[in-house]
């Protein structure tokens, strides 16, 4: 049969056979894709149509280590798959779902495959077959992914949403974390793709897309340091920072004040493990100092927090120009306690350690901690006082409620001896409360707070507060004057 080009012409006068070669030695390429069966006829529709071509590539496909085969039809024609059969990283597309305060962000990113080229040639008289592995290609599924957008629904009755392929794209109004996803891309029939949390498992290709995306820096260190490990390799590392360093570039006419400075230098990474910080401040170093010196001169106390990092970024000394225009600018602001924000001046304090204004705010913060500590010192003297006088009030009370047992005793108990042994009992215990426990209480608080002071405590307590006992007939009765008495009690 007539051997057919890549794109679907005959080769005029071209038989592969021992009666006649005309054209001899022609070799044609052939793009099997991801070396799926339905991947083949989408990049060479025209592959399956010639049974030579078929039995030439089974032929060096089965007497092959590097490749395999499995046979399968394609619109009920005879066709085949193949494979390799090394092991090389082929992670599955996907999509993440990254949450913001703005929006909601849908990154899609393909899987990798291995790309396949057949070549057939012809020679001496024999058409032949070889295959090759070209390169790691992007792919859905079983399909070379194409195109730079998919459709992206979350199943029928969902509105579509057209997401840019390796790029965080907002989704207006989506509803997270629902079901899978149908994704459509370029001559790609529909994807089932589940969504994956960030960021697990990451890979290349969504480092670099989160890269694409300005503000994103901490989300694509986050992912950078979950790549796999076979996959971080000092290539990514250079491509990383050199999309880093482009967009620098780009972005720079855009800088005008020192919030857009930090942004466009990823500073809300540094540090973060994601590569091209210091390149990218180097491209920049030009503007942000003009942001600086500006800041410096004629900044408003909006910008003193983001002008004072950028002075710390660009490690600017404190005898730099624009470091000492930035002291004499904003140093008056915080003497007068314009700038009081206490970890905006720690941070002016740890930057310009020398400054006249950083000597006035050490000695505000040494009048602070003296204030401090004597307010704890006599908070803690008033908890001792307080403490003090509540042993005072317990044992005055006791012995109070003593001195009408005792009262009570001598006046309704008839004279029998052992109502005369209890009520010498009771005595005894009174004169003991008295000596071992009332009086010196009484002396410790009298010597910490006044005698008038106990006075006036005293007296309040048995007005408003003054023990209880029980009558003659059960009722509760106020111990006033036995209150009054306890506490004057000698000592």
């Amino acid at each position: 049969p007539d051997a057919f080009r890549p794109d679907g012409t005959t080769l005029s006068c071209f038989r592969c056979s021992s009666q006649r070669v005309l054209d001899d030695a022609i070799a044609l390429d052939w793009d099997l894709g991801t070396g799926d069966a339905r991947d083949i006829g989408l990049q060479s529709p025209n592959f399956f149509d010639d049974p030579q071509r078929r039995h030439a590539l089974t032929e060096t496909v089965n007497g092959s280590d590097e490749f395999q085969m499995q046979y399968e039809t394609l619109e009920g024609r005879p066709a085949f798959s193949v494979s390799t059969t090394s092991r090389i990283p082929n992670p599955p597309p996907r999509v993440r779902e990254l949450k913001t305060p703005q929006a909601i962000l849908l990154l899609v990113t393909p899987g990798e495959c291995p790309h396949l080229i057949a070549t057939g040639t012809c020679a001496g008289g024999k058409y032949t077959m070889s295959v090759r592995q070209d390169e790691i290609v992007p792919c859905f599924g079983p399909y070379t992914a194409v195109g730079k957008e998919v459709v992206v629904t979350q199943g029928a009755g969902t509105e579509p949403h057209r997401v840019k392929v390796g790029v965080p794209t907002p989704v207006p109004g989506f509803r997270p974390n629902w079901g899978s996803f149908v994704a459509v891309a370029d001559d790609v029939p529909p994807l089932q793709l589940d969504p994956m949390p960030p960021f697990k498992d990451a890979t290349p290709f969504e480092v670099l897309g989160l890269v694409e995306v300005g503000g994103m820096e901490r989300v694509a260190a986050d992912a950078y340091k979950n790549v796999r490990e076979d996959w971080k390799v000092e290539d990514l590392a250079a491509a990383i920072t050199d999309r880093r360093v482009t967009l620098a570039k780009d972005n720079a006419a855009k800088i005008s004040t020192p919030s857009d400075a930090l942004k466009a230098t990823g500073s809300y990474a540094l540090g973060a493990g994601l590569p091209g910080d210091d390149e990218v401040i180097r491209t920049l170093q030009p503007k942000l100092r003009e942001i600086a010196s500006r800041v410096a001169n004629e900044g408003t106390t909006f910008e003193f927090r983001d002008g004072l990092r950028l002075l710390r970024l660009l490690r600017m000394a404190e005898d730099d120009p624009t470091a000492e225009a930035f002291d004499e600018h904003y140093g008056p602001m915080i003497g007068d306690g314009v700038l009081d924000d206490p970890s905006d001046l720690g941070a002016f304090a740890t930057a310009f350690p020398n400054s006249k204004y950083t000597e006035l705010l050490r000695a505000r913060a040494e009048m602070r901690a003296a204030k401090q500590r004597t307010e704890m010192a006599e908070a803690q003297a008033a908890n001792e006082i307080a403490g003090q006088w509540e042993t005072v009030v317990t044992k005055a009370d006791e012995i109070a409620q003593l001195s009408f047992k005792i009262r009570f005793a001598q006046q309704y108990l008839a004279p029998s001896p052992q109502n005369t042994r209890g009520l010498s009992n009771m005595q005894a215990y009174r004169r003991g409360l008295v000596t071992d426990s009332f009086c010196p209480a009484k002396r410790e608080f009298i010597k910490a707070a006044g005698i008038a002071e106990y006075q006036r405590l005293a007296k309040e307590h048995c007005d408003e507060e003054a023990p209880t006992g029980s009558g003659m007939n059960g009722e509760s009765v106020t111990l006033t004057n036995d209150c009054r008495m306890a506490f004057a009690t000698g000592c």
